[in-house]
């Protein structure tokens, strides 16, 4: 039977760390490829982030940014032939740059960690996926990370030809 340490992506890992910039966070993933990352105070794990999170952020500083330029016409949705929308957009777009340049990783990042052990079996490890709809699992061996499983992983796990899932 396939367990957690047969398929996890093992240390070292792309982190992040709860005092990172949202910015510095997005260039790792760019740079790194990947979709989101544990968050690491020192060895001890304290949150998961991803780049959904970001996004998130991004559309509810665009939010607030609307209703403190056009409350008028955030609230009700009509345009007053006086507003510039060019003008509104450049100043929400400041808003929204200045707001995002404040959040830090543990801000924004998920505390509630989903975690198994690498002797978890894989079949636990996807049930644990689709249990918390999350994209990925973090695999944790005496506290300590030890790796990571994604959606993704399971995903080539079932086209190898040489694994039997069951």
């Amino acid at each position: 039977m396939l367990r957690a340490r047969d398929v996890m992506q093992g240390v070292p890992l792309v982190t992040a760390t709860p005092e990172m910039t949202l910015a510095d966070l997005e260039r790792r993933l760019l740079e790194h490829h990947v979709g989101g990352v544990p968050v690491l105070d020192g060895e001890r794990v304290v949150g998961v982030i991803a780049r959904s999170d970001i996004v998130k952020q991004i559309s509810v500083a665009r939010a607030l940014a609307e209703l403190v330029e056009a409350p008028d016409r955030a609230a009700s949705g009509i345009r007053a032939p006086e507003v510039d929308d060019s003008a509104l957009d450049a100043r929400a777009g400041l808003i929204v740059a200045e707001r995002i340049a404040k959040l830090r990783v543990k801000d924004v990042m998920t505390d509630a960690v989903v975690a198994v052990e690498p002797s978890t079996p894989i079949t636990e490890v996807a049930r644990q996926l689709v249990d918390h709809g999350i994209h990925r699992l973090l695999v944790v061996d005496g506290g300590k990370l030890a790796g990571i499983i994604s959606s993704l992983d399971l995903a080539a796990l079932l086209l190898d030809e040489r694994v039997t899932v069951s």
